[in-house]
């Protein structure tokens, strides 16, 4: 029986399957009769996901998107298994050696939600049916049920050597936002909370946050002992900057931070600037506190390319007409701008050390012998890269966010949370951005802080006391005040860290690897600490010692670099 668990590799938290580390890049399409496993297969790709329901609704309430595959308890009383089977057969045909961590949306029937109203939110979204709300204990036990039988199937079906790990998905577009977006509100909620529930109240909103954290963590165990402890487990969670709104319900990272049993989060990169060339695209996610807490992270690049097209177009009755035709779900006018965009993943996944997988969407979005040659590329990259014994980033300065300052404020006020994160990807200087429970154990390592403060919270006064009393250059984001990238790269100078690039391009810099992300055209300038050897990849050239380079870019173009 194959297993898997998360161990630090050169100080970061890695997969490992039946003890050693496994590459961390993956492959997963939701619309599986254009999968591109093939190719994955040929470029040396073996880690796959699939995406597996338990119900027949939409994974996105808001949308008119269909499901994408059969549910297999969509009928009462019965389990149809045929639906996994078929999917890991084809997957298994294109790629025998393939290793498996499913995508089990566990979000119940449409039967059982219509026949247990009060065990749902109090409404729906947009219109649609009243879906399951996450404090409902009734619920929380329908869903162990139905996942305790897909576990023990699973893990006894013949290709159960295939099958690496589980990723636990469930609410509006399988990560974990309320059914009813408002916090998944509803009675069963009220009724755990008390009297004083009501949406006026801060404490309600850290209630349904840790409702959902809590179901999370659960939900974990029951997999982790359903797995004989073998398997790693993982889920979305923790969109503190993406969603800085206290209806998203991911307002409580801390506690599946502390849960022994979940190994790995995932989340997308940034949406907020998809289609603004030369913007970086910024974890959605406190990335430093999953290292701290020996989390794995995984992060989903569904990066559109020239090859993207809408659902409509790739499957007949994917969604409603004139729905998914928004501009975002469409990449660039060339290959080479696309290559551009692949390559800014990769030089941050390097250069920070996390995983990842394609999310190929609705299918064959890399479909090139150009861009499938980068991918097989950047998998021989990260083999190499676990060989050093520092894989992850250098970062002299650090960024503070309490997400219990959500709680406090209503929808909207979060948004400068965003923003925030592009003036420090873009000021030049590394910077490493934690949820601020880890300030009290971390924040000494660093020369400077930045905080975004959402709301006035006792860890948020506290740390800024620490910072006067302790002389720490330190700046604050509020609602409406968003520094320019500048007035960081000045704080962070003027508390003595390197600044690595002064041109308002996103810059990454690790133990091993140097890259920029070109905000404007024209020549740039990356400067190191000190002298070292680098190699450029993917544009070819011969290998230099200096300790800075100088190139001439375009707009939106990506330069990485091999640093020995």
């Amino acid at each position: 029986m194959v297993t898997s668990c998360v161990k630090p590799l050169g100080g970061v938290p890695t997969l490992f399957i039946d003890g050693e580390p496994e590459p961390g890049v993956a492959y997963i399409t939701y619309f599986r009769e254009r999968a591109d496993y093939a190719a994955f297969g040929r470029a040396g790709y073996r880690l796959f996901s699939i995406p597996v329901y338990f119900g027949d609704r939409t994974i996105n309430p808001r949308s008119g998107i269909r499901p994408f595959e059969p549910g297999i308890f969509a009928e009462r009383g019965k389990a149809d298994f045929s639906i996994l089977d078929r999917q890991v057969g084809q997957l298994l045909d294109a790629v025998p050696g393939a290793l498996i961590f499913p995508r089990v949306n566990m979000s119940m029937p449409g039967w059982w939600e219509d026949e247990n109203p009060d065990e749902c939110c109090f409404t729906g979204c947009a219109g649609g049916p009243r879906r399951s709300c996450f404090s409902s204990e009734k619920w929380r036990a329908a869903t162990e049920a139905l996942l305790g039988k897909f576990l023990d199937y699973a893990e006894h079906a013949p290709y159960a050597d295939h099958l690496c790990a589980y990723m636990l998905a469930d609410g509006t577009t399988e990560e974990w936002f309320g059914f009813d977006d408002q916090g998944s509100d509803g009675p069963a909620a009220r009724a755990a909370f008390g009297v004083t529930a009501t949406p006026d109240n801060p404490e309600y909103w850290r209630f349904l946050s840790r409702s959902a954290a809590g179901a999370i963590a659960r939900f974990a165990r029951f997999a982790k002992e359903r797995t004989g402890n073998k398997k790693a487990i993982g889920c979305f969670y923790g969109y503190t900057f993406e969603t800085p709104r206290r209806e998203a319900n991911h307002h409580a990272l801390r506690a599946i931070l502390a849960s022994p049993d979940v190994d790995f989060l995932c989340s997308p990169d940034s949406y907020t600037a998809r289609l603004i060339p030369g913007q970086a695209w910024p974890y959605m996610l406190p990335f430093a506190s999953l290292k701290a807490a020996g989390k794995a992270y995984f992060c989903e690049y569904d990066t559109r390319t020239c090859l993207s097209r809408f659902p409509g177009e790739c499957r007949a009755g994917a969604c409603e007409p004139d729905t998914y035709r928004q501009p975002i779900w469409l990449g660039p006018d060339t290959e080479e701008k696309s290559r551009w965009l692949l390559r800014l993943n990769m030089a941050r996944q390097l250069a920070e050390g996390h995983s990842s997988w394609w999310f190929d969407m609705w299918g064959q979005w890399y479909h090139t012998p150009a861009m499938m040659e980068d991918l097989r590329r950047f998998r021989e990259l990260v083999i190499q890269s676990f060989a050093d014994a520092e894989r992850g980033g250098v970062a002299e300065c650090a960024a503070w966010v309490d997400e219990e300052a959500f709680y406090q404020i209503s929808r909207g006020d979060g948004g400068f949370c965003r923003e925030g994160r592009f003036a420090i990807c873009q000021c030049g200087v590394p910077f490493d951005i934690y949820e601020i429970g880890d300030w009290s154990k971390l924040s000494l390592r660093y020369r400077a802080a930045v905080f975004f403060a959402a709301a006035e919270t006792p860890r948020l006064t506290a740390a800024l006391a620490e910072c006067e009393q302790r002389s720490i250059p330190h700046l604050v984001m509020r609602p409406g005040e968003v520094p320019a990238a500048a007035a960081i790269r000045e704080l962070a100078v003027r508390a003595g860290a390197h600044c690595c690039c002064d041109s308002g391009d996103a810059v990454w810099i690790g133990s091993h690897y140097a890259a920029i992300h070109a905000a404007s055209a024209g020549k740039k300038t990356l400067r190191l600490p000190r002298r070292r050897t680098w190699q450029p990849l993917f544009t070819g050239g011969e290998a230099f010692s200096a300790a800075m380079v100088t190139v001439k870019m375009q707009l939106g173009e990506t330069r990485l670099w091999r640093l020995d």
